[in-house]
């Protein structure tokens, strides 16, 4: 589990010593390289889906599942995003994500790894 130190505004990386950040940005490449497939074969074989509508839904379940992390709090979210928090603030106005209120500074990576690799035990590559 990370724990963000509230003081530098970041994860700590000790906490990411047993955590091979290589086979993640692999796996990130490779999950891009499949959503990217599946949006054009679907787009190719059936009524197209506009790009603006699917790339805003991507972003809508990002924001939302980066907040679930971060326990709803928005200054963690948006650092975990990469972005400011006003910028994730007119994000969520335009999304209509109500916000909540839980102030608690830890993000729990381990559960978001282990369904990221659940996932793909389910799909898995050919």
């Amino acid at each position: 589990m990370a724990v963000l130190n509230r003081n530098k505004n970041r994860v700590d990386p000790e906490d990411f010593k047993n955590i091979d950040l290589s086979e993640i940005k692999t796996d990130m490449v490779d999950a891009k390289s499949k959503l990217i497939n599946c949006y054009l074969l679907r787009n190719c074989t059936s009524q197209n889906f506009p790009m603006k509508l699917f790339l805003s839904s991507f972003e809508e379940d990002l924001i939302k599942k980066a907040l679930k992390i971060a326990k709803g709090n928005q200054k963690v979210t948006s650092m975990i995003l990469g972005i400011k928090a006003t910028t994730l603030n007119e994000k969520m106005k335009r999304f209509q994500i109500k916000e909540t209120k839980d102030y608690k500074f830890r993000v729990e990576l381990s559960s978001l790894l282990e369904e990221s690799y659940s996932a793909e035990k389910l799909h898995p590559q050919k």
